[in-house]
């Protein structure tokens, strides 16, 4: 779900593709994350990250699923990125969508099930979440039912249900957590998901 490398410079991305070359036993698709670009913050290029793994806007079919990658590490979603989105959307199967920036729609929507009833929420007020094209975004995905939306950026792990769609936040793969709001439960942790496909839906348990 992104943020590979601190920079995304020729020196970070060497030293990554070699420990993917040295460690990786089942293959790997990633989506881009801002500091996947040349400068982490402002105006950056994604020479490098392309090279390797190609466009940041991606979509194929396995298994009766449909998989869409989708490019926010620039913090939006551009007219011609919600153009193309909303024709890959257009499929009878099931639809994940992968993205590393979540929408502002979003912004203190973040739950965990021990956080239900004491009003703890997720927020990074600064740059946790892109604002341009995100309604529209929104629209999409919910009139599209897609199943799931995976989000990263923001360091915690967290779920919000909007419009029908449930977003899920998993962005403590092993960079460090954010500070926690006072009252939040500690929830914190590096973990990976894993998700179980099958014609009645999804499954997908946090893993410490």
């Amino acid at each position: 779900l992104g943020d590979f490398v601190s920079q995304g410079n020729e020196k970070n991305y060497r030293k990554y593709v070699q420990l993917m070359e040295e460690e990786l036993r089942v293959p790997m698709l990633t989506v881009i994350g801002n500091h996947d670009r040349s400068r982490p913050n402002g105006d950056a290029d994604k020479s490098f990250y392309e090279s390797i793994f190609g466009k940041g806007d991606f979509a194929y079919d396995y298994n009766g699923w449909r998989f869409i990658g989708v490019d926010t590490a620039d913090r939006r979603m551009t007219r011609a990125q919600l153009d193309w989105l909303r024709g890959v959307l257009d499929t009878p199967n099931g639809k994940l969508v992968f993205t590393h920036v979540p929408p502002k729609y979003l912004s203190r929507r973040f739950r965990t099930r021990s956080m239900e009833n004491k009003g703890g929420t997720v927020s990074d007020a600064s740059s946790g979440y892109f604002e341009e094209g995100a309604s529209e975004f929104g629209e999409l995905v919910s009139a599209a039912r897609v199943d799931r939306v995976y989000l990263g950026h923001i360091h915690a792990f967290g779920v919000a249900d909007h419009e029908g769609v449930r977003y899920v936040l998993s962005g403590c793969g092993g960079s460090p957590h954010y500070p926690l709001p006072p009252g939040y439960p500690h929830r914190m942790f590096a973990h990976y998901l894993r998700v179980e496909l099958s014609p009645d839906g999804v499954r997908a348990t946090a893993v410490p």
